[in-house]
């Protein structure tokens, strides 16, 4: 992995690597399905090897994270999605045909898929093994060369994965950078044929920027205020317990995590009580909180408390701190209001922000007068409920009773729509982002039936035309 600072030396070693990354792609041919699938039973071999080493650098990175914690997020997570790639690779690389229609007889046409080429990747701190590898695992399953661009926030997993990538690819196959944002710039501003990015929106929109100035395609993995909607007769119990998990892993610092919850007013002290009991059965006396992941990060947290409390919030502590300063239990914030910090930013972390509502077209009318979120979340046994809210809202993805875990779905494509991003991985979307689908349209060489429409534009032509209008 190339270390180093933001100095001219260190981004024209960058984008040196890039070259030569193109040159071996354009002196190669595109590797079979066999020599693919050969990466990424290796790369998913080493990471099982590793995962103790990866949970322990992860550990150091935050501060503190549970080793199961990361096992369950981010390694078994990892190699489902290898196996998954591996297991459909074939399937995905063989040519579909397609019809030439009537006006292009006799032809044939199909739909090729081909690597793109070089791919950038810019990896977030949050869930650094997943959201690294697991884009990868797609772009080696289309045949292209990768270069990562890793945060300078994780600098143990980033040494963990360097070594992990060198014992499977070739340095002119994957390569590892580490920087902050002007690394990323830089990074974005290289003529890659495919940039991949995850992180905060407002960055994005910087990447996109950087990345245009190459007509760049990108796919954007974002993140947004992803809100749980729960009705009236559902079981505050099972609600909680399915909302609390999902907010509490990483404590928080998850794109997808539920980042505020809307519910009947009349219910509110329930969910606040049900909270709190849940939360102390699964972190007895704060035990396994994660950590924020730094000190910059932990101010932005609390100057959300502090902006809350000073316009009239209610904030319950759900459970005990942990010891380490930089771990608290999740805080359930009430009587919020729109012009408080936690309501108009990302929470990304373990605020949750409780929106009481009367009807549940209020609800969803304060769903959609935000921006689009990348997911929603519904609490509800009603299917006429369930209906009602997928119908009324857009986001990325919808989870009906549970949170995060549409994450995990392989064959299932994720994303963002709008502000909370662009494009989908995973699932076989995952290969075609990352493939030049190219069409290839063939006729014999002995016939030629478009002939009778060139001209000069007689008789003929204009009674083939009026059939194929009129057809």
């Amino acid at each position: 992995m190339y270390k180093g600072g933001e100095d001219k030396q260190y981004l024209t070693g960058m984008r040196n690597a890039f070259v030569r990354h193109r040159k071996a792609f354009e002196s190669s041919r595109p590797p079979a399905a066999r020599e693919r699938m050969e990466k990424l039973e290796v790369l998913k071999d080493v990471i099982l090897e590793s995962s103790e080493i990866i949970a322990d650098a992860i550990n150091r990175d935050f501060g503190y994270r549970s080793i199961h914690e990361t096992v369950l997020m981010e390694v078994l997570p990892t190699v489902s999605t290898i196996k998954y790639c591996r297991r459909n690779l074939r399937k995905w690389m063989r040519p579909e045909r397609r019809s030439a229609g009537l006006m292009l007889m006799p032809a044939s046409v199909r739909v090729a898929f081909h690597p793109l080429g070089v791919v950038g990747i810019i990896v977030p701190w949050n869930l650094p093994l997943a959201l690294s590898v697991g884009p990868l695992a797609y772009a080696v399953a289309a045949g292209n060369r990768a270069m990562l661009k890793m945060s300078p926030r994780t600098p143990a997993f980033n040494g963990v994965l360097a070594s992990i990538v060198s014992e499977v690819f070739y340095e002119e196959e994957v390569t590892l950078f580490e920087g902050g944002l002007n690394v990323s710039k830089a990074f974005a501003s290289m003529p890659f044929d495919h940039l991949f990015f995850t992180g905060l929106t407002k960055t994005g929109r910087e990447i996109m920027t950087a990345a245009s100035r190459n007509l760049t395609p990108v796919t954007l993995e974002l993140g947004g205020k992803s809100p749980v909607i729960i009705d009236e007769s559902m079981p505050m119990k099972t609600a909680v317990e399915r909302v609390l998990w999902g907010k509490s892993m990483n404590a928080g610092q998850i794109c997808m995590a539920p980042d505020y919850v809307l519910l009947p007013g009349n219910r509110v002290e329930s969910f606040v009580e049900e909270y709190g009991r849940r939360y102390e059965k699964l972190y007895p006396g704060g035990q396994d909180v994660t950590c924020i992941v730094d000190e910059e990060h932990m101010a932005r947290i609390e100057t959300f408390l502090e902006d809350a409390r000073e316009k009239g919030a209610i904030i319950v502590r759900a459970g005990d701190d942990p010891v380490d300063n930089r771990a608290i239990s999740t805080r359930l914030i009430l009587n919020v209001t729109d012009d408080m910090a936690l309501m108009k930013e990302e929470v990304f972390g373990p605020l949750l922000p409780i929106v009481p509502y009367e009807r549940l077209e209020d609800a969803i009318a304060y769903v959609r007068s935000r921006p689009r979120p990348l997911a929603i979340y519904v609490m509800s046994q009603d299917k006429a409920f369930i209906k009602h809210v997928l119908d009324g809202t857009v986001s990325g993805g919808v989870a009906v009773n549970d949170s995060v875990v549409q994450f995990i779905a392989d064959d299932a494509p994720f994303g963002g729509v709008g502000p909370s991003g662009m494009g989908r991985y995973h699932g076989r979307e995952g290969f075609l982002a990352f493939s030049n689908a190219r069409t290839v349209f063939r006729r014999s060489g002995r016939f030629n039936p478009i002939k009778m429409l060139h001209p000069p534009y007689g008789g003929l032509f204009q009674r083939i035309i009026e059939y194929l209008f009129m057809r």
